[in-house]
């Protein structure tokens, strides 16, 4: 191969191979690429061995042969490689990202985000395709470590970084949409704090105005010490402080986030408003710090028998059982527990009583070769319900051995503390019962629990006072960031609001909101009955923005807005789009049927394929309980469709997903709880027919599609 001496050296240094030391060497490159290329990953490697030896300054073997080893899992190796590389080029990029991977792949996952920032401060706009995909790790490593808010920097920085076309950016992409629309986020995490603009004519601006360059192009490592410096000198300034938040983040420091979080929360300049979000983002970033989350008081008892308590235990109308599968994701050091109950806060025998909510979890322990049989009661309720005094009866011999303090998240201790009734119905009346339920018992979970914001009080003897008002709207808001209160129990939101004197979210003008600046916590605060058909492009920003992050009450309200309006013939398939997401926002199976039924009506008026509304009502017809609606409608999609190969596969992977096929295309059955697949009726087939069933039902006298399965001719 033809060495051209002027372009860049593949070491990853920078330089031009003319003025690189590994100028002597880089013929060999052609070689060892096609080695790799035939698949001799071991000859490769052996030759890049041998190039090392003759030529010890050849930084482009080390490069490629790092790689080599990572797709080799060679740890030892790659850990020699790495230190090799970076001792001969220190502030190559590459070999910083090496460090990296050695890093990620030990789980130190500290080391290996410093590392990366290394590469950051040093690479400039010179991103290898290599660097993306350590980023890709790290950040998913990031994830997995719960630092919410890092992570979500690296993703975004990633896909801006790469082409959406190497496969780095698409599997970051995917694991950054799964990261935002989680429903277990805070939304309050998913707005990443952004710079500040500082105070005119202030000494210390130039200064800042260096530093603030720096960060604004990822050079956190050389931005955070002069940040460091001026909040020495001018402590509390907004501007400083925003700037070493975003240091904390891109560093993955989630106890220094905490903590800068907490001091924007101290200062006089910002509003209450802007206070508030920032000292419950301060309770949110930092998985050990618990100032926002529900404590939890833990007692153990050794008992005698296991076996025994849980017979004495489980008649009782108040103890209802917890299912088995349910434990399998429950017990300590390693040790599952034998049985568990929930203890209702009444008995569900008095039909005046609502015995859904138990704040106490009672979890039995069978005996160890080392320990006794056991038995653990945790509750948020300091008093425990009134459990304890039932268990002084049933099982008088118990001997408590310990009592800890623990905390547990707001949104868990919600959602652990309602119980589900055996009995309840899946249907559209019991999930409006469900959502009754949720509205109705919000603020009787809630004032038994003690957060150590409010000094472990409980939430109904909180002052509602000035000494405490923003403490009071610093967890309003963080209850409104999740959205199962936010999209389920806004009424309830609400009532909170008026008990605790906090007022509401600001509501913000249609015409005065910019959706490029726009933070996710406020998508369903902005005005949108304001907005007219000409408005559409700006209102399909914001829904793209909701359907993002998760938020569905900002979905529901966008959606609705465009469904309302009629727009401009380019904008129609957005508005189809709208329907789709405003039915997957709808509180009942009927009601998202209904939104879809208009949606197809509106598509096929303006001549638009309405195929993602149809599967998007597939499974509903069958769930709401209409098998008779759900055969006619698959048999006419795979009519329509019999030769659109890729809407076949999904409809495969639907009736799989289902239980009615099996992976070879023959049917299973019914799924659970639905009406058998065929009834012999007069000697005649009725009820839910599959692809594959002999005598499948036609079409207009036609003869039936078949589901196309790969591999099928």
């Amino acid at each position: 191969m033809t060495i051209d001496n002027y372009q860049l050296c593949p070491c990853g240094s920078g330089k031009k191979i003319k003025f690189c030391k590994c100028k002597d060497s880089v013929g060999e490159l052609d070689r060892v690429i096609k080695m790799i290329e035939g698949g001799q990953l071991v000859a490769a490697l052996d030759r890049l061995n041998q190039i090392l030896k003759e030529h010890p300054s050849a930084a482009w073997a080390l490069s490629i042969r790092g790689r080599l080893l990572m797709d080799l899992k060679e740890h030892d190796a790659l850990v020699d490689n790495a230190e090799r590389f970076v001792r001969l080029q220190p502030s190559n990029p590459l070999a910083l990202a090496q460090k990296a991977v050695v890093s990620l792949m030990e789980a130190n996952t500290a080391e290996a985000t410093e590392a990366l920032l290394q590469v950051l401060d040093e690479a400039g706009d010179r991103i290898d395709p290599f660097i993306l995909e350590v980023m890709s790790g790290v950040m998913m490593q990031q994830w997995q470590r719960d630092w919410v808010s890092t992570a979500l920097a690296y993703g975004n920085l990633l896909v801006a970084a790469g082409s959406q076309n190497t496969r780095e950016a698409q599997l970051s992409l995917r694991e950054l949409r799964r990261i935002l629309s989680s429903p277990e986020i805070n939304l309050l995490l998913k707005e990443t704090p952004e710079l500040r603009e500082r105070p005119d004519s202030v000494e210390w601006g130039e200064r800042f105005d260096e530093a603030a360059g720096l960060l604004l192009n990822y050079r956190v490592l050389s931005a955070e010490p002069k940040l460091e410096s001026l909040a020495r000198q001018y402590p509390d300034q907004p501007a400083i402080l925003f700037g070493l938040v975003m240091c904390a983040i891109w560093r993955g420091d989630v106890s220094k986030q905490a903590e800068l979080l907490g001091k924007l929360a101290e200062c006089e300049e910002l509003d209450l408003e802007e206070r508030a979000r920032m000292l419950a983002s301060a309770g949110l970033v930092d998985p050990k710090q618990k100032s926002v989350a529900a404590a939890m008081t833990v007692r153990v008892y050794e008992i005698e028998d296991a076996q025994e308590a849980i017979a004495k235990l489980d008649p009782l109308p108040r103890m209802r059982a917890i299912p088995a599968n349910q434990l399998e994701n429950v017990g300590s050091d390693g040790i599952k527990p034998r049985g568990g109950f929930r203890w209702l806060s009444s008995d569900p025998n008095q039909p005046d009583k609502d015995a859904t909510i138990s704040p106490v979890t009672i979890l039995v322990y069978g005996r160890q070769t080392d320990r006794a049989a056991r038995l653990e009661v945790q509750s948020h309720d300091a008093d425990f319900g009134g459990a304890e005094a039932e268990l002084d009866r049933l099982l008088p011999e118990r001997k408590r051995i310990e009592e800890r303090q623990e905390s547990i998240p707001v949104l868990y201790a919600f959602m652990l503390s309602h119980v589900d009734d055996p009995g309840r119905s899946l249907d559209d009346a019991g999930r409006t019962e469900e959502l009754r339920r949720y509205e109705a018992t919000f603020w009787d979970v809630l004032k038994t629990m003690r957060v150590p914001l409010f000094d472990n009080v409980p939430l109904e003897q909180v002052a509602v006072d000035d000494t405490t008002l923003l403490e009071r709207t610093a967890f309003v808001r963080l209850l409104q960031g999740y959205d199962l209160f936010r999209n389920t129990t806004p009424e309830a939101l609400e009532a909170l609001q008026n008990r605790w004197s906090v007022e509401p979210l600001p509501q913000l003008a249609f015409e005065e909101v910019d959706p490029t600046t726009l933070g996710v916590f406020d998508l369903d605060c902005v005005q949108v009955e304001q907005a007219e058909a000409d408005d559409y492009a700006t209102l399909y920003e914001l829904l793209q923005q909701a359907v993002l992050n998760g938020h569905h009450a900002a979905m529901t309200k966008i959606a609705g807005r465009m469904v309302e309006l009629e727009p401009a013939a380019d904008m129609a398939p957005a508005k189809v789009d709208a329907y789709q997401r405003l039915a997957g926002s709808m509180r009942t199976i009927a009601e998202s049927l209904k939104c879809l039924e208009a949606g197809v009506e509106y598509a096929r008026a303006h001549d638009i394929d309405p195929v993602e509304l149809l599967l998007q009502m597939l499974p509903l017809k069958l769930a709401g309980g209409d098998p008779g609606a759900f055969q006619d409608q698959l048999t006419g999609m795979l009519e329509t469709y019999r030769d659109n190969q890729e809407v076949l596969y999904v409809i495969q992977q639907m009736l799989m997903q289902m239980g009615l096929i099996g992976p070879d295309g023959q049917p299973m059955g019914p799924p659970s709880g639905q009406p058998a697949a065929a009834e012999a009726a007069g000697g005649e087939s009725s009820g839910l027919w599959v692809p594959g069933q002999e005598n499948a039902p036609s079409q207009g006298g036609s003869e039936g599609s078949k589901l196309w399965l790969p591999g099928s001719e």
